[in-house]
């Protein structure tokens, strides 16, 4: 099921010199680390990337533990409670240090020196350890949180989702759990994320648990809540039978706009505290190519935005403008209110008034096809940049490049442009008559650029036929 993003030829799971994926067409292999498959372009930045995020956390716990000890000797009366925290922050560091060991191997130390000189902020995500403990320790506090989730996709599903369908995709699937969850719905259930530490819990959840610690060390009442030991497995303890999801699940780190499988191969793509990530449109230009005509997209979450883009910040009324100029249709929406990964010795409670909206993908319309007779005009205002150079023999080459409303890019020569303005509600006949007169002796070669210009501008949605 699996495809490369370049060619969408079909990926082959080879053994030598090393486990990975590889595309016979591109010669291009995605490596398989810690059985979690690598799929990115340049997954040797990735994974040094990733090298490069963890240590930096290690070392930031380190100062913090440092910290701590330099005053439990001093402070009186609370020299107990500091070491309690200090041991449980050592404790947790172990899981990240024996993923350090397994990237290892596969780390290439000029993809490190790269990222070091390219002075890019190599952060971590603290916050891996409450999604872990959210979803896998099976604590009545995530439990709330998660039926809520449940209940909400399992609705929509129930209602909208049509008979014989077997492929569900999580974008953002965080540590697994709603992915774990739809194998109850779906033969096959896909998910992806960019953080290979997430990922990684589920993968070895899959063989062992994983024991940590929650540090409550402010907004806490008692002592005794500010190290809670907890243990994480795929299965919950007082259950009987375990069901084998991880037969259905297929959980791979990747980025969301560019994910690894086939076009038009899912039926339903759900996107949980993750819409607000990146983009809208650019996730939802990858949304639209996996889906299925007819598939089903769920969002559930706030908009709460982790970036400082205005132009990207869309109030939910215009996310939906956007579905709808997508080909999408929204059947339900409601408003979900829930806590997130909340804790009950905690005194700081994060509630959640989530937008749930369940949307199927449309039919394409029939696009009409161009005769010299149709009349044109450009669709929507056009964002261009042009760039140029000037060869040695004077002539000047140059290249326009389009940002389309999907957020993909469309690149062409300068005839773009004047193509473009002219087509102002008028015949493809004169505006070709128009360019050729512009261009005397090339009349011929141009004419049929210009046919095959307009024909492209017309598939991506530049020109759009006008009303008689």
């Amino acid at each position: 099921m699996l495809s490369c993003r370049t060619c969408y030829t079909k990926l082959i799971l080879v053994e030598t010199p090393q486990k990975a994926y590889h595309c016979e067409e591109c010669a291009e292999s995605y490596p398989i680390v810690h059985n979690i498959p690598i799929l990115v372009k340049n997954p040797g930045a990735f994974l040094a990337r990733t090298f490069l995020y963890n240590d930096n956390f290690i070392r930031y716990q380190h100062v913090k533990i440092d910290q701590i000890a330099e005053v439990i000797g001093s402070t009186q009366g609370r020299a107990e409670s500091l070491l309690k925290i200090k041991n449980g922050l050592t404790e947790n560091l172990s899981y990240l240090k024996r993923l350090q060991e397994i990237l290892n191997p596969f780390i290439d130390k000029e993809e490190i020196l790269n990222l070091l000189q390219s002075k890019e902020e190599i952060s971590f995500y603290g916050g891996t350890l409450d999604y872990l403990k959210r979803d896998w320790t099976w604590d009545e506090d995530g439990e709330k949180e998660l039926e809520v989730i449940y209940n909400t996709l399992s609705g929509f599903t129930n209602k909208y989702l049509k008979q014989n369908t077997t492929n569900g995709l999580v974008i953002g699937a965080g540590a697994g759990r709603t992915a774990w969850d739809l194998c109850n719905i779906f033969d096959n259930v896909y998910a992806v994320d960019s953080s290979f530490c997430l990922v990684s819990y589920f993968h070895t959840l899959l063989n062992e648990n994983i024991r940590f610690n929650h540090i409550n060390d402010r907004n806490v009442y008692s002592i005794k809540d500010m190290v809670l030991p907890y243990e994480a497995s795929l299965h919950p303890p007082d259950s009987s039978v375990k069901p084998q999801h991880h037969r259905k699940l297929n959980f791979f780190a990747g980025y969301a706009t560019k994910i690894f499988l086939p076009s038009e191969s899912m039926d339903l793509i759900t996107s949980i505290y993750f819409t607000d990530i990146l983009p809208f449109r650019e996730l939802l230009n990858e949304v639209n190519r996996m889906l299925k005509t007819g598939g089903l997209f769920i969002h559930f979450g706030p908009l709460g935005y982790h970036f400082s883009d205005p132009e990207n910040c869309f109030s939910a009324e215009e996310i939906k403008i956007i579905l709808e100029q997508n080909n999408f249709t929204i059947l339900e929406e409601v408003r979900v209110v829930s806590p997130h990964t909340y804790s009950r010795v905690s005194m700081n409670m994060n509630v959640l008034n989530n937008w749930a909206f369940v949307a199927v993908k449309n039919t394409p319309p029939v696009q009409e096809k161009l005769t010299l007779h149709t009349r044109l005009k450009v669709a929507k205002p056009v964002n261009y940049t042009i760039k140029g150079v000037v060869m040695e023999t004077g002539e000047d080459q140059s290249v326009v490049t389009i940002k389309l409303y999907n957020s993909e890019i469309y690149e062409g020569s300068a005839l773009i442009l004047e193509i473009l303005k002219l087509c102002n509600d008028r015949k493809v006949s004169e505006v070709i008559e128009e360019i050729t007169e512009m261009y005397g002796t090339d009349a011929d070669l141009i004419k049929d650029n210009i046919l095959v210009l307009i024909n492209d501008l017309y598939k991506n949605g530049i020109l759009m036929v006008t009303n008689d």
